[in-house]
């Protein structure tokens, strides 16, 4: 079975986290029946900060509209 794997602390080989994304933002390329399809996924803070409080506070860098 392949499995991915990326470096953790001290060098140590983990499994790479793969998991099922929900979508709502239908004009995004990467939503396919509301899940996210992206290779990669990046959710960070807004405006700046390093740290969010609630989710209304984040927001997914990985969107890219359809056009």
């Amino acid at each position: 079975m392949d499995r991915n794997y990326q470096s953790g602390k001290g060098g140590d080989l983990m499994e790479a986290p793969c998991m099922k994304v929900k979508c709502g933002v239908t004009n995004c390329t990467y939503n396919k029946s509301m899940m996210c399809y992206a290779d990669a996924l990046e959710v960070n803070a807004m405006e700046g900060k390093h740290k969010a409080d609630i989710s209304d506070e984040t927001c997914c860098t990985t969107f890219k509209d359809k056009e």
